[in-house]
């Protein structure tokens, strides 16, 4: 069952990403005439009711695997040394970010740093029961993380219909990649 509510929650995660996505595109989205919109009436709260429920896909799916990490057998590392990992490469990353490419702070490197620990965790707790899906798991994230920290350092340096699709990028990686771990667990 824990590797069946891993799965469940990377499905969860899949509903988070696309619902993103959707806020994304009503709020960002360039028009015809390649401007920022400004959606408004039912538009808008469509985009509004989009955000708030991706984040509880988001929570649930996060709940979900992490009950299910907890029925599988020990960690081949200790989980805390993985997430104090992802917490020092956020704290390097954000200064790389900022000093090196002036790229001003928002909650997406945060949210890529944690996905990144809640992976890598998940891959640790496989790896524990078998190894077969651990290694792919783990390239896989961190290899995701890469390209999300090279559109994150891109966004504010792009015209704005080349950010809007740079913005893009990381969250439908994100769902594919979900949805990948989900079916490569069952």
């Amino acid at each position: 069952m824990s590797i069946v509510q891993i799965a469940r929650g990377h499905w969860w995660m899949v509903g988070c990403a696309v619902l993103y996505l959707v806020w994304w595109c009503v709020f960002f989205a360039p028009d015809a005439a390649g401007r920022k919109p400004a959606p408004a009436g039912p538009l808008r709260t469509v985009g509004i009711a989009c955000i708030l429920l991706a984040v509880i896909c988001g929570a649930l799916g996060v709940f979900q695997i992490s009950r299910g990490m907890g029925g599988l057998p020990d960690e081949v590392v200790p989980g805390v040394w993985i997430n104090l990992g992802c917490v020092a490469l956020y704290f390097v990353l954000l200064a790389v970010t900022v000093h090196f490419f002036d790229r001003p702070v928002t909650t997406e490197l945060l949210l890529f740093c944690a996905w990144c620990a809640l992976e890598l965790n998940v891959a640790n707790h496989v790896a524990a029961g078998s190894a077969g899906a651990a290694a792919p798991i783990a390239v896989l994230t961190l290899a995701t993380l890469g390209v999300c920290v090279v559109c994150y350092t891109l966004y504010y340096k792009l015209e704005y219909v080349p950010s809007f699709w740079d913005g893009c990028v990381p969250l439908a990686l994100v769902g594919v990649v979900s949805a990948v771990i989900a079916l490569a667990l069952g």
